[in-house]
């Protein structure tokens, strides 16, 4: 663990009560061991787990809009960071002060040691804003930057028009197909992360489809499980909606839909024990010229949003000098010549010949599908060095 990791916390105070006097105490004792012994960190972590209970239940009312799941899993990987962040100063400023640090909306920076492993498999799973961010490649190349020292490789199954229930990916039949297509492909591909991003379609419905939208939406999220067991799930708020120029409508209503299906997705996070990424907050009221129709973003409005989208997973952005550097710009073109490749490997613009009703006239050329994957792998190992040379520039 990096000890100059930097740590943003937004914090809530409560003045110290007898009953939790002997929380700061215990708190207070743990940072300076650590602080002296930081190479012993691991050893504290135990004594952080005390306070844990407490810290899980003051916590709650504040992680309804962060991009964190306040679970004792990811608090225990919070505290130990805590432990190595802060220096003495700022220890006695906040333990005599006679305050107790509440930990109320957090985003670590370089959150990759807990939310990416070296070498991890990233699917990013969704309807539109997920499907077209694949032409542009802004989200992978942000979070390959902020991933840092991980080796990351990502694989877009998003899927314009879809719906939680498969609707734009069945073919002929009905959503279930679409279900069990989409089941399938996260079998055979067995990600280690699945980022998730559904609600924009389901918003139009408003309240009247809200019971239904998270009845499939939980399902969704079983059968993720069930297909490809990831180590980690993020649910993702869909982004806000932009309001144009006349004679486009004035979107202020459907934001305020969008805003109520975010929070049901926080909910449903929680109940699930993902993590929750508010990308619908931190795009905020900055979608000004970003979409070509109020509701897609244009190739400008996804390199805006696409270190919102970073920032949301709670991850820090790499700044606009490296990503605009010449490694930083052939990085972005390797990762889109990687998401088109794959593009065609998964949905093939033949495919009614090579793999459904005409397969007997062409069925044969479904062979040369595989023929992909060297074509994906040499390009990782570009990705690879030009990471490198980017997260270089100074």
């Amino acid at each position: 663990m990096r000890r100059n990791s930097q740590l943003f916390v937004n914090v809530g105070f409560r003045l110290a009560c007898p009953f939790t006097i002997w929380c700061d105490w215990c708190f207070f004792g743990v940072l300076v061991a650590a602080h002296m012994c930081p190479d012993m960190i691991h050893l504290f972590e135990v004594a952080a787990f005390l306070a844990m209970t407490f810290f899980s239940r003051v916590v709650k009312k504040f992680s309804a809009t962060h991009a964190t799941d306040f679970d004792r899993h990811f608090l225990f990987k919070f505290v130990r960071n805590l432990l190595a962040s802060m220096n003495v100063n700022e220890i006695m400023h906040l333990m005599f002060g006679r305050k107790l640090l509440l930990i109320a909306l957090i985003s670590v920076s370089r959150l990759d040691a807990d939310l990416f492993e070296d070498g991890d498999m990233v699917i990013l799973l969704g309807n539109t804003v997920i499907e077209r961010a694949h032409n542009y490649g802004h989200f992978e190349t942000g979070l390959t930057l902020a991933a840092d020292k991980k080796n990351l490789r990502f694989r877009n199954l998003g899927w314009s028009g879809d719906t939680v229930f498969g609707h734009a990916r069945s073919y002929f039949g009905p959503p279930q197909e679409g279900f069990n297509r989409l089941e399938a492909d996260l079998g055979k591909l067995k990600p280690n992360v699945v980022i998730v991003c559904y609600g924009a379609v389901a918003a139009f419905e408003g309240d009247e489809g809200m019971a239904e939208f998270l009845a499939g939406y939980d399902r969704l999220l079983k059968m993720i499980k069930k297909a490809s067991n990831p180590r980690a799930v993020i649910l993702v708020s869909p982004p806000p909606a932009e309001t144009l120029d006349a004679p486009m409508p004035d979107m202020k209503e459907h934001n305020k839909r969008l805003s109520l299906y975010a929070k049901a997705i926080a909910d449903l996070a929680r109940k699930n024990q993902h993590t929750y990424a508010d990308f619908f907050t931190i795009v905020g009221d900055g979608v000004k010229g970003q979409t070509s129709n109020g509701l897609h973003f244009s190739e400008r409005g996804y390199c805006y949003v696409g270190p919102k989208f970073v920032k949301a997973l709670g991850l820090s952005p790499v700044p606009n000098h490296q990503l605009e550097s010449e490694s930083g710009i052939q990085l972005r073109k390797n990762i889109i010549a990687i998401n088109k490749l794959f593009f065609q490997q998964w949905r093939p613009a033949n495919e009614t010949y090579l793999r459904l009703f005409r397969k007997h006239e062409q069925g044969q050329n479904v062979k040369e599908l595989p023929m992909f994957d060297p074509l994906i792998a040499e390009r990782e190992k570009q990705i690879e060095i030009l990471k490198q040379s980017t997260l270089a520039t100074k």
